[in-house]
């Protein structure tokens, strides 16, 4: 069966607006390009073509980005409601949505991080007692990482 030519290059600008100018997911690009252009094609269609006119994908790593973990920290520890956040974090240039938002606090990634640093918060600077010696937790990270524990005795 011959290769069904759709005309893809003459709906390239509406596309671009919808898919990329507007962050539209592609259910509702597809939906728009139907009924307003009676342009039709598979989901996998549309995916081989954005791949061949270089558009970026839409799946981001947002758990991976640092400063933006950071800014979440921030925003949920200062009270912030989610929409809150979602607005702070666009005026910061992060273009998330709610579900976007809850997906990054969830990943397990984010979620190890964030109870990292809180319990390091909590930790840094305390002595605590172990034994007759008191360590802060620079003494305790560098005995984790030797693989034992101090003391209880206080020696060295």
């Amino acid at each position: 069966m011959p290769k069904k030519i759709l005309g893809w290059e003459q709906h390239k600008e509406m596309i671009h607006q919808l898919w990329i100018v507007e962050n539209r997911p592609l259910h509702d690009v597809m939906r728009k390009m139907d009924r307003d252009h009676g342009f039709k094609a598979s989901k996998r269609t549309y995916e081989n073509q954005f791949k061949a006119w270089g558009f970026p994908r839409k799946t981001k790593f947002h758990h991976k980005d640092e400063k933006l973990v950071w800014l979440i920290q921030k925003y949920c520890e200062s009270g912030l409601k989610q929409s809150e956040i979602v607005v702070a974090l666009r005026q910061n240039g992060y273009n998330l949505d709610k579900v976007q938002l809850r997906n990054v606090r969830l990943h397990e990634d984010v979620r190890l991080l964030l109870r990292h640093r809180r319990s390091r918060q909590e930790i840094e600077g305390k002595t605590t007692a172990k034994g007759d010696k008191e360590w802060t937790w620079i003494d305790q990270s560098a005995y984790m990482e030797m693989g034992s524990q101090p003391d209880n005795d206080g020696g060295e």
